[in-house]
């Protein structure tokens, strides 16, 4: 690596060192100006040199927040689920663009940055009228998120020698309690649902604790009902492959949420037998009007045969709900409810992490920990009536 200071008046230095080649082989230098003296012209060199053979330096830009944006999102184009770009893409362009877009990238300041979530929080965002209120602090952590997300990439592209937002606080968001349904409860929703088109939906994701998207997504080959375990017995399961997501107003399969996502799950008895007539019934409905095979092998389907959209199925849900002396849940708390039970009827932790496509029972644990605590005093019954079980068993040794 070489370099050369050159004057160019008093006190104002040139200072010229290599860059690597570029990718067509040609010769490429760095030119920055200094002001000051040769000493320090001469330490300034150093250091400069020091940073790029170390891989830290950071060639001076003028690239703006709302550039590198613009940027990055279409380099995550073919990374992310097109469901997570467009979420992306609106936090980007209604929010930080508007907010940070003409700064300067290099000037992005940790202040600057916290003083405009404190704004999004008490006035939302006046830029852009579709605001006319605060965000709520789980909005503005997740927006943090995607920003950092950003950034952080921009440092992999040595746009940034580091990351501003680290040093930024995102708004607390505090813990929200489950609210899930008893044993009871769940039996007066799927006894109004006997019968409806939507029985064989909610029984499956009460009985599973399978997301909405994974239970709209399911396949028939995905589904073995006549399966038989290696000791002969059945062994009814399905696994979980895919995910139903909506992109601009269409039902769209993805890849599940993550790799611990796609998992086998065991059916209860109960499940299989409303499958199978649930398999029937679709037969017959598609022989009658004449719609042939599907295509996307799905287990639900709309009145014309096609993919539901989650938020169809969401909206059918809570009118659902709204219509039984029943607690207002919506359609994911069948999921929490379906752990939450399991926990209270003291199955492993372990068995219901697996069960429920946790990555680690500490996701469970931080999630339904609330359920544990109400354990607590049956675990204390147990060892208490085995204890003095065993004494009094031995009380004349």
């Amino acid at each position: 690596m070489r370099g050369s200071i050159q004057k160019t008046g008093k006190n104002r230095w040139r200072l010229v060192f290599d860059l690597d080649r570029g990718y067509d082989g040609k010769r490429r230098q760095k030119v920055i100006r200094f002001k000051g003296t040769k000493t320090a012209a001469e330490t300034e060199m150093r250091m400069l040199l020091s940073e790029y053979e170390n891989g830290g330096f950071v060639e001076p830009s003028q690239l703006t927040v709302g550039e590198f944006l613009e940027t990055w999102l279409e380099h995550i184009t073919h990374s992310v689920s097109d469901a997570t770009l467009i979420r992306y893409e609106a936090i980007c362009r209604n929010h930080i663009v508007p907010s940070l877009g003409k700064a300067k990238l290099q000037k992005l300041h940790p202040l600057d940055v916290q003083k405009v979530y404190s704004t999004w929080m008490n006035e939302g965002n006046k830029r852009n009228t579709l605001d006319n209120f605060g965000l709520s602090n789980r909005t503005v952590a997740y927006h943090h998120r995607v920003f950092r997300q950003a950034l952080r990439q921009a440092v992999q592209w040595k746009l940034l020698t580091i990351n501003p937002l680290d040093a930024v606080k995102p708004p607390r968001v505090a813990k929200t309690e489950v609210n899930f349904l008893d044993k009871t409860e769940t039996a007066i929703l799927l006894s109004f649902l006997k019968g409806k088109a939507d029985h064989p939906i909610i029984l499956l994701a009460v009985t599973t604790g399978m997301r909405r998207g994974e239970v709209l997504g399911l396949r028939w080959c995905d589904v073995h009902l006549d399966a038989k375990g290696k000791n002969g017995k059945p062994d009814p399961h399905l696994r979980v492959t895919q995910s139903m997501t909506c992109v601009k107003g269409r039902a769209i399969p993805k890849e599940p949420k993550t790799a611990s996502s796609r998992r086998r799950i065991s059916l209860p008895s109960m499940t299989v037998e409303a499958l199978y007539k649930h398999r029937a019934e679709q037969a017959a409905v598609r022989l009658q009007f004449g719609l042939g095979r599907d295509p996307n092998d799905l287990l639900f389907t709309d009145y014309k045969g096609d993919p539901i959209i989650p938020s169809t199925l969401s909206r059918r849900f809570s009118r659902t709900i709204k219509s039984l002396d029943i607690p207002p849940i919506s359609i994911h708390g069948l999921r929490h409810s379906h752990i939450t039970q399991l926990l209270m009827e003291g199955v492993p932790i372990k068995v219901v992490s697996e069960r429920a496509g946790h990555s680690s029972i500490v996701m469970t644990l931080d999630k339904y920990g609330h359920v544990v605590p109400d354990m607590q005093q049956n675990a204390a019954e147990v060892i208490d009536a085995q204890l003095r079980e065993a004494l009094a068993e031995h009380a004349d040794i």
